[in-house]
Formats: C-alpha cells, structure tokens, sequence
C-alpha cells in the first residue's frame, strides 16, 4: 500500500513508536506532520489551533505515569496520564474527523495498549486510559 499524495498526521511522531510510525508512513510515500510536545495534546485550544488537513491522523502520543497501586496512586499524575492518553486522543479526533468528512475521505488509528484488555495492577492509570482509548475508538 502506497500513500502518495496523501498527509498523514502523527501525534507523540518524534520519538518511539510514533517517530517509527511516521517513518513508515514517509516510506510510503506520505508527506507526514509529526507533533511532539510544540503541540500540547492535553488542550484542546492547541490542538485546534494547529490541526492541519490530513488524509491520515495516528494518535500515538501518550505517556506511562508512575509505577503503583490504585490505591497509592497521585491524583495528579492520574490527570496528567489522563489528559495526554484520552482527552488528548479524544481532542484530536474531535478536530481532524470533520475535515475528513468534508474532504470524503480519511483514516483515523488511535493506539492503545495489551493491558487495555489485560491489566496491570501496577499501572491503573495508564491501563485506564488505554481501555478508554478503546472504548473511544468504537464510539
């Protein structure tokens, strides 16, 4: 499958899995945008002030909080994975999908993680966040 002609935005596209995401897909032949932290998932105003029309958008920005139990865990840092895994999924798609529907065409991949499914009691947040991002995508 070739993406000539086609714009592919990333999101967490400088550095693992989304920096390997965006690599393939300009192998592939797509022109790709990749955001790391100039765009601030985690608001929504950012996200809406920078979105670009794109073809293709891959959520892939996220972050893996601190090691714990529910029971010890910070709030805070809950928000904070919070708003990078899920809100900032759900803001991304909430701003590139009507550009998609405008243009008639569009492919949206949000990644989520095996302990969506398969848990990991010393990561409630993140697990958290990644089931959300499931629950989101079949939305």
């Amino acid at each position: 499958m070739r993406f000539d002609g086609r714009k592919a935005l990333v999101t967490g596209g400088t550095r693992g899995i989304g920096l390997a995401i965006a690599r393939q897909l300009e192998n592939l032949g797509a022109e790709v945008i990749a955001w790391g932290h100039e765009v601030d998932v985690r608001y929504e105003s950012d996200v809406k002030a920078a979105m670009p029309k794109v073809d293709i958008c891959v959520n892939s920005a996220g972050i893996f909080g601190p090691v714990g139990s529910a029971l010890s865990y910070d709030t805070i840092e809950w928000d904070n994975v919070m708003a990078v895994n899920l809100r900032g999924t759900f803001h991304v798609c909430k701003h590139v999908i009507p550009h998609m529907v405008a243009q008639g065409y569009g492919r949206v991949v949000n990644l989520s993680s095996v302990v969506a499914k398969d848990t990991n009691p010393m990561c409630p947040a993140y697990t958290a966040s990644k089931a959300g991002i499931v629950a989101l995508t079949r939305c």
